[in-house]
């Protein structure tokens, strides 16, 4: 029997990750993104979806889905050099914390016994990581529609079929949610109950180039370390610097207790005009206590991306029928973990080995899918709350690094970072097998 037909919305990482997966394994499925590549001034590969978006960290959870995928040497080479500390510090750079990136996970195995493989953390410009998959997409033969929002879905005894605002529509056997928090997929099939909500919180995401010269004065301009978060409790001011190649850096400012924006359709798209707010962002950095060379930083910003941080309460399941959820469609958190990123990917790849292994039988895949990875995401989702809480917390910043020393040394950390979704997958299908 051929392979199904799978309606994927969205071209962010999960859904062309999930789309490679299926292409390989016989199956056939179409990414549908509203994205306009018209809008797009630079554009020298298919798919090309621009100069977007800051860094995410790649921990080793996420690199085994990439390994998997054999997309993890295409992300190395378009990102840092692997680190093996994550620095925690007050906003000014006193206090700092260097939390070891390896410490229960060296000795981590597979069910059987054996070692899994461990993979040092590495950032990486989201949008290189996105060109990878969509590189790897192009050269297997998956077909991406764009320009198309979707803005409802019908599913039939047979099938399922999604609409869009271009008046066009098309039908396929099961549909996946992988447009991200803003997920028109989710709020149809679970209903408005579980619509995104502002979190307060603004997040600017701002790319510079690092190097001999290049501050808006001449400063030489570089970090210390490939990653540090920057944290002031009493105010809940908070900021990351990336260091996501030699000569370039990807930093984070968030600000918060805000009014809720107008939401826009082009949330994501750069600022237009970056003297004015790269200006504005120093003065405020440099108002908080930041760093003398950090506030050099943002203010030779090539480019500055304002967002808007949302939520939703969680889902009960995620999926319903012929339609499953991905990424931030399913799951969305806050950045305080920096583990959205391989979240998505671990969904991506475990639903594609499932669709792998089980061929057309997507309701045991969705099944199995909701088996696996609810608990994995509640376990994330937990551990993102205690990060938060610590971040905002009242007391000093000496019980708050006790408290993040314990965190890694009990193991609550390395499970997450050293979580093997190959693992997980194939135990749940053995497990369905012993069953028939």
């Amino acid at each position: 029997k051929m392979g199904l037909k799978v309606l994927i919305i969205g071209a962010g990482n999960a859904g062309p990750l999930l789309a490679l997966y299926l292409q390989r394994a016989g199956h056939n499925p179409v990414i549908y993104d509203l994205f306009d590549p018209a809008r797009v001034a630079e554009r020298d590969v298919p798919l090309y979806f621009g100069d977007v978006g800051g860094a995410i960290t790649i921990a080793t959870n996420g690199q085994r889905v990439l390994d998997d995928a054999r997309l993890l040497d295409a992300a190395r080479a378009k990102g840092s050099e692997p680190f093996t500390t994550t620095v925690f510090s007050k906003i000014d750079g006193s206090a700092p914390v260097a939390l070891t990136n390896f410490s229960g996970n060296r000795n981590a195995t597979n069910a059987d016994g054996s070692p899994a493989p461990f993979y040092l953390p590495f950032t990486i410009m989201r949008m290189h990581l996105q060109r990878a998959v969509g590189m790897a997409c192009n050269e297997a033969g998956v077909k991406y529609l764009l320009r198309k929002k979707l803005v409802r879905i019908e599913e039939r005894r047979d099938g399922v079929t999604a609409f869009f605002t271009d008046g066009t529509s098309d039908s396929g056997d099961i549909l996946v949610g992988a447009e991200g928090v803003h997920s028109v997929t989710r709020k149809a099939v679970f209903g408005d109950e579980y619509k995104e909500v502002f979190a307060n919180i603004i997040t600017h995401v701002g790319i510079t180039e690092l190097g001999k010269g290049k501050g808006l004065n001449g400063e030489d301009l570089d970090l210390d370390n490939v990653l540090t978060f920057f944290n002031d409790r009493t105010s809940n001011h908070a900021t990351a610097f990336f260091k996501t190649a030699p000569n370039n850096s990807a930093w984070q400012i968030l600000e918060v207790n805000l009014p809720a924006p107008e939401r826009v359709e082009d949330d994501w798209r750069p600022v237009s005009d970056l003297p004015k707010e790269s200006k504005r962002l120093a003065i405020l950095l440099e108002a908080w206590g930041g760093m003398k060379d950090h506030v050099e930083i943002v203010r030779a910003a090539r480019r500055i991306t304002s967002t808007p941080l949302y939520v939703f309460q969680r889902l009960p399941s995620f999926y319903k029928g012929r339609v499953v959820l991905i990424g931030d469609a399913a799951h969305a958190s806050l950045p305080y973990l920096g583990q959205g990123g391989s979240m998505a990917l671990e969904d991506a790849g475990t639903l594609g080995v499932l669709l792998t292994e089980l061929g057309n039988d997507w309701q045991t895949a969705f099944r199995l899918y909701n088996q696996v990875r609810m608990p994995r995401v509640k376990r994330v989702l937990d551990q993102v709350e205690i990060m938060k809480n610590m971040s905002n917390a009242w007391y000093g910043h000496f019980i708050v690094r006790m408290i993040g020393f314990a965190a890694r040394y009990l193991g609550s950390l390395d499970r997450i970072t050293s979580y093997d979704f190959l693992d997980a997958t194939k135990a749940a299908l053995e497990k369905e097998k012993t069953k028939k």
